[in-house]
């Protein structure tokens, strides 16, 4: 295309259009540092906060916090061994176990075992049973160990007469 403005029009022309694209250019690259220094300002609050938040756990608190859950884990574990060791009577919480658990027969399915001392200490059994015959036979068996005194089976235990869900509480022996 020919431009017939004179020489002088024309690089006037082109001097003010490289002047304008320069002044966007600017002008753009300030909106960019505006906003990447708002962007940056606002990252480096949120990490002075959480960095003051870390330092104040790492004084006072996470030795602590993790000490006081480890004891708390080791007297757990320490309850639970010496309920499972330690003696009852001259009886351990094992040898009911295997008593519970050796009675039952094939039909016979024990989801929990229960132990609760007191008193008495009785034993909670739950589980289900396949047909109603074989949990009466699973009763029965209960009923002639020494080591139970009482052997208590809700009626409701016997309502149905296949798939029974059955919780059966005992009362351990403690003459012998």
């Amino acid at each position: 295309m020919i431009n017939l403005l004179p020489w002088r029009k024309q690089k006037q022309l082109r001097r003010e259009y490289r002047y304008r694209v320069l002044i966007v250019a600017f002008v753009f690259v300030v909106i960019a540092l505006g906003v990447f220094a708002t962007m940056l300002g606002t990252f480096y609050v949120i990490l002075l906060d959480e960095r003051g938040q870390l330092q104040e756990l790492q004084e006072g608190g996470t030795a602590a916090l993790e000490a006081q859950n480890s004891r708390v884990i080791v007297a757990d574990l320490e309850r639970k061994i010496n309920i499972l060791s330690a003696p009852n009577a001259d009886k351990k919480f094992t040898d009911l176990i295997v008593e519970a658990i050796e009675n039952r027969n094939n039909d016979i399915h024990i989801s929990e075992i229960t132990l609760r001392r007191g008193d008495e200490t009785t034993i909670e059994v739950r589980g289900v049973a396949d047909t109603r015959e074989e949990f009466v036979t699973y009763l029965e068996a209960l009923e002639g160990e020494a080591l139970f005194k009482d052997i208590d089976s809700p009626i409701s235990n016997l309502s149905r007469s296949v798939d029974i869900n059955f919780s059966i509480g005992i009362t351990v022996n403690n003459e012998e």
